[in-house]
């Protein structure tokens, strides 16, 4: 369905606020988004109209797939489940249970293609007169320097199979027809790119605003690269017109498309951006775009995407996501019922993982690390069914655990085994817990994590990993299982969050060790600290 035609439909049922762009805090847009997300139902869409005096009548739109059943319903798809099914079903008819993942993702594509007019689908076009200013890109908070473009699918043609990759990549504004380009480390854009930037070559590269629901959710699923993100977002969502621009597919029912090129060797640090890690991201060198032509509909929509603490519109898309790996997941490794991105970590690939009884971890995890949803994992927690589809909270599965034999690091990655933990929990004594109740030092303080449910893990707030060590090692042997080292000035923060801070913060091939029967995570600042973001 294209974006236009969503918003009409939610505008009928009164789901959209309506105000016009004008001389506001560059942050409210942001705020009053995240204002709407914590209502019932996370309340309604945000649309920025442009003001009368605009060169052109561009509005931004926020939180247009706020909730899980609002984007199903912009696929055509009734619940989550039916997705899932759906996939399932394809796979069973499709494949062999032997099947590699690549070989599952293939047999789910749609091959058909349907072409427009450029002219057509996009009545209005600039080509000197382009400039990125006439876009309403995105400021979210208050330590953005710069405005972001955060919704945008990046089409580049691979040549090493002909297929033009879609992604989803933050586009950072520097000026009227220049821009930074936000590719991670391993995406397939940084891959071509690099090819590229070899032969000192520019790349071609089309950016599209407001695109289809089902082609917004193909660029953000991690499918291997010589598969094609288009014919994907056909089989999800339906039929998809194309417009062809230099050799690349472009989807007709974009909103806006800007026409440009990578340089090969040009780059320029993005200003600091509000992550959903609850921080600023630090400042890095990205290549920079060069904008060449502008494409848009005759009243077009730029939709954006504010970042932050769940739920926020990334983790709704992540949720679906999910949705359609979770029996890919099953087929490759039968050994896997069902698991579920935890929100908070889920672009660390922070993973629940439900496993059939009797299941080795040592057996699925080699294979497991190897598939694209959990290269970059930095946690993984697994728990078994014991009762069908059953799922205990995170926190909840650390409480029994084995802290000694259940946690492991692996290849960069923190695993948690927690398949044998229920029931197995060590007993605290009342002394114990009257004791690290009042553990408190002049220059150490220790707070159970999530309010005391299990006083086995705790965050210890010291300017110096030797001060934490020392107020364990005067502890032991009633000392917690788990110790989360942070910074004084991250005292008064949520546990959720803090445990995810820490996640993102600590070195884990480095800042794991042992002091006795305690598992200690040094994640101190080893700089000067990351700036929170306020409205985290």
């Amino acid at each position: 369905m294209r974006l236009d035609d969503y918003l009409t439909r939610l505008d009928s049922e009164h789901k959209i606020i309506h105000a016009v762009q004008g001389e506001y805090a560059p942050t409210l847009a942001a705020r009053m988004a995240l204002e709407q997300l914590r209502l019932g139902d996370q309340g309604c869409a945000l649309q920025l109209h442009a003001p009368a005096s605009a060169a052109l009548p561009i509005s931004l739109v926020l939180n247009t797939y706020s909730t899980e059943a609002r984007l199903l319903r912009a696929l055509g798809i009734g619940c989550a489940d039916d997705l899932s099914r759906r996939v399932r079903q394809a796979l069973d008819t499709l494949l062999q249970p032997s099947a590699d993942w690549r070989t599952a993702w293939s047999a789910l594509q749609e091959p058909r293609r349907q072409y427009q007019d450029r002219s057509a689908a996009f009545p209005h076009s600039l080509g000197q007169s382009a400039s990125l200013a006439l876009l309403p890109a995105q400021r979210n908070f208050p330590a953005e320097t710069g405005s972001f473009l955060t919704a945008a699918v990046l089409f580049a043609r691979d040549e090493a199979n002909g297929i033009t990759h879609a992604g989803i990549y933050r586009i950072g504004i520097l000026g009227p027809r220049t821009a930074t380009v936000h590719f991670l480390p391993g995406s397939d854009g940084e891959r071509i790119f690099q090819r590229y930037r070899q032969r000192e070559e520019p790349l071609p590269v089309h950016i599209a605003l407001g695109v289809p629901a089902s082609l917004l959710v193909a660029a953000a699923a991690p499918l291997p690269p010589q598969l094609d993100e288009i014919s994907f977002a056909q089989w999800l969502g339906g039929p998809l017109p194309l417009v062809s621009m230099a050799g690349a597919e472009i989807p007709a029912d974009a909103q806006i498309v800007l026409s440009g090129f990578l340089h090969p060797t040009e780059q320029q640090r993005e200003s600091p951006f509000g992550n959903h890690t609850g921080y600023y991201t630090e400042p890095r060198p990205c290549p920079v775009f060069h904008l060449e032509r502008m494409w848009l509909k005759a009243r077009p929509v730029c939709q954006g995407i504010v970042t932050g603490r769940p739920p926020t519109e990334s983790h709704v898309l992540g949720g679906v996501v999910e949705r359609m790996l979770a029996p890919l997941l099953n087929h490759r490794l039968p050994g896997i019922v069902d698991f579920r991105f935890l929100p908070w970590g889920m672009y660390h690939g922070a993973a629940l993982i439900l496993l059939k009884p009797g299941t080795d971890v040592a057996d699925i995890l080699p294979l497991l690390r190897r598939l694209k949803p959990f290269v970059r994992s930095r946690l993984l927690v697994f728990v078994v069914s014991h009762d069908g589809l059953h799922w205990p909270p995170w926190q909840t599965a650390l409480a029994g655990l084995d802290c000694q034999r259940g946690i492991s690091l692996h290849d960069g990655c923190l695993v948690v085994n927690a398949t044998g933990s229920a029931g197995n929990g060590r007993a605290l004594s009342t002394q114990r817990q009257k004791l690290l109740e009042q553990m408190r030092q002049k220059s150490v303080e220790f707070a159970f994590a999530w309010h005391g449910q299990q006083r086995r893990i705790a965050f210890c707030f010291a300017s110096s990993l030797a001060d934490a060590r020392q107020a364990v090692e005067d502890s032991s042997p009633l000392a917690p299982d788990v110790v989360v080292v942070l910074s004084p000035h991250h005292r008064g923060g949520d546990d959720t969050t803090l445990f995810w801070r820490a996640l993102n913060n600590v070195e884990l091939s480095q800042g794991l060790c042992r002091v006795g029967d305690t598992l200690m995570f040094n994640a101190l600042d080893t700089q000067p600290p990351r700036q929170p973001i306020p409205l985290w």
